[in-house]
């Protein structure tokens, strides 16, 4: 009996011979009236292993991903293959036009550097997951991963998805380039970029594409950013259904994050995101979206803020730019240049801005005496926001009343009469809490020791004194 086995790796065949008693086993049905039975077997697995400290295993282990995927290449079915990368440093790859939906899968910690080249995605639907990227010393035009499948303009409105892997840059310039118009960038993690995330598919790029393309969706969720100037940048072509949800993007009092693009989307959702040390910009915004909206569907700390930004390429001569900050209670919002992120430009960015510090929003015209710079402020990351308490309102002091004592005391003698006039001022003093005045019971002692001699006299001075001790607590 002989089988044949269909061989999932490279579309080819194998016949294998019974080599049992020699004698033909009929046990079978036949398939083909010979009396040969046939057996089609197909194998499922579409599985590489790459692993830096194995020994290489054709059509099973590798010890980097481009020998992995150069084996993929040359199969028949270059469809649905999984690649596991398991601990180790690589270098980058290329994914090539005729691979579709390929997962590259981290195990174990595994690196990729980029330091010397993108990884470029070019296939048909390709899923990153699980890995660690470094770079070092790279410009903008060399980012991590290259999403370029617009190169050609191949499969550009198939799906690129980025997840669970974490960006790691030294003095490096991008992290990430989107081309494609469906894409989604989940749960990773961007540090030390001078650009995140770039979303280029708004470019001249866009003319290779097929016009019928109009729709797609883009997704930046679950992320967290620090130390990048950069979050999500450039621009986003018509059609695109945009979502930036439940990312931590967090700058520094030395540098805020800026997010700046030019939006002209199908719609755009920013939700669930916390901002701290950051910016959120939109520029040449369509279908009536602004920025301002996003004041109330995201956490933002009191250095943080939102743009509505125009500018005319064509002309180049109208220019605006909005800040909106968020309004808290008790406190007023206070803008101000950063001198140092905005070099020569220092001295007109402090010019534009004198006077309306405090204003909300804050809003810079072709007037505003930094020419096409108005609408580049958050390019040059120029403006800072800080909040001061509002002062405490004055309240007003009531002055007490001072009651008045209209009581006398009378006498039928002369001397009686000026002893009188003195318990008047006394009390007086007394209830309006004027201690100056303590010779008065003194006085009304000697008053009353001098009128021994007369009956009206004594009693005067003894009053005064009794009087005056009363109101003091004496008695």
């Amino acid at each position: 009996m002989s089988a044949t086995a269909a061989d999932g790796n490279n579309g080819g065949t194998e016949t294998t011979a019974d080599e049992g008693d020699g004698e033909e086993d009929n046990s079978a049905d036949s398939q083909d009236g010979s009396g040969e039975t046939n057996l089609t077997l197909t194998l499922t697995s579409k599985t590489l292993t790459v692993d830096a400290s194995a020994t290489e295993v054709e059509g099973e282990t590798y010890t980097s991903i481009q020998d992995a995927l150069d084996y993929i290449s040359d199969q028949d079915d270059k469809d649905g293959w999984t690649i596991t990368v398991e601990s180790g440093t690589y270098t980058y790859f290329t994914v090539n036009q005729y691979i579709s939906n390929l997962t590259i899968k981290g195990e174990n910690g595994a690196t990729v550097d980029c330091s010397d080249g993108s990884i470029q995605l070019m296939g048909d639907t390709i899923t990153l997951e699980g890995l660690t990227f470094t770079a070092k010393d790279t410009a903008w035009s060399v980012p991590v991963i290259k999403d370029a499948s617009s190169n050609a303009g191949l499969f550009y409105d198939s799906m690129v998805t980025i997840k669970n892997c974490d960006f790691i840059g030294t003095n490096a310039g991008c992290a990430l380039w989107i081309c494609r118009l469906n894409a989604t960038v989940k749960d990773c993690t961007f540090d030390g970029f001078s650009y995140a995330i770039e979303i280029i598919n708004e470019t001249s790029i866009a003319a290779k594409i097929d016009t019928e393309i109009t729709t797609g969706t883009i997704t930046i969720d679950g992320n967290t950013v620090t130390n990048c100037d950069f979050f999500v940048h450039y621009g986003v072509r018509s059609g695109i259904t945009f979502v930036v949800a439940n990312n931590i993007v967090t700058g520094s009092s030395d540098k805020i994050c800026a997010s700046l693009f030019a939006w002209k989307g199908e719609s755009i959702t920013v939700t669930g995101n916390t901002f701290i040390y950051a910016a959120f910009g939109l520029q040449n915004a369509i279908n009536g979206v602004s920025a301002k909206g996003f004041l109330d569907t995201n956490t933002f700390d009191e250095h943080s803020y939102v743009v509505d930004d125009y500018y005319n390429y064509s002309t180049k001569a109208d220019y605006s730019a909005t800040y909106y900050a968020k309004e808290i209670a008790g406190k007023t919002p206070v803008w101000s240049v950063d001198t140092e992120n905005t070099g020569d430009y220092a001295d007109k960015f402090t010019a534009a801005l004198s006077g309306r510090e405090n204003d909300n929003p804050l809003i810079f015209t072709t007037t505003g005496g930094i020419g096409d710079l108005v609408c580049m402020g958050l390019a040059y990351h120029a403006i800072n926001l800080d909040y001061i308490e509002d002062p405490e309102p004055e309240q007003e002091t009531e002055t007490p009343e001072t009651p008045s004592d209209t009581s006398s005391h009378s006498s039928s003698s002369g001397s009686g009469s000026s002893s009188s006039s003195s318990e008047v001022t006394a009390v007086t003093s007394a209830q309006t809490g004027d201690t100056t005045n303590i010779w008065l019971p003194l006085l009304g002692l000697l008053v009353a020791i001098a009128g021994l001699g007369s009956f009206g006299g004594a009693f005067s001075g003894f009053m005064i004194y009794f009087h005056e001790r009363r109101n003091r607590g004496g008695i």
